[in-house]
């Protein structure tokens, strides 16, 4: 529950990388908490997916409304 909403959370990974992401879920939850109540403003969408990317490369950010990529 975010903000007196409820927000599908998905947290996606290759399943070699999955054992690495032990309490994500509940950082992203904080985050965004703390990041709302900073703002004065609910987070606007009813999900949010994360993925997990190791090795990355790209040199830009990657993230779109509703979707972020994390190393």
């Amino acid at each position: 529950m975010i903000m007196d909403k409820t927000v599908e959370l998905k947290i996606w990974a290759r399943p070699d990388f999955i054992s690495a992401l032990t309490n994500v879920s509940e950082k992203v939850i904080k985050s965004l908490e703390i990041l709302q109540e900073f703002w004065e403003t609910p987070y606007p969408l009813p999900k949010l997916d994360i993925f997990a990317l190791p090795n990355y490369q790209a040199t830009r950010p990657a993230d779109s409304w509703g979707v972020l990529l994390f190393k």
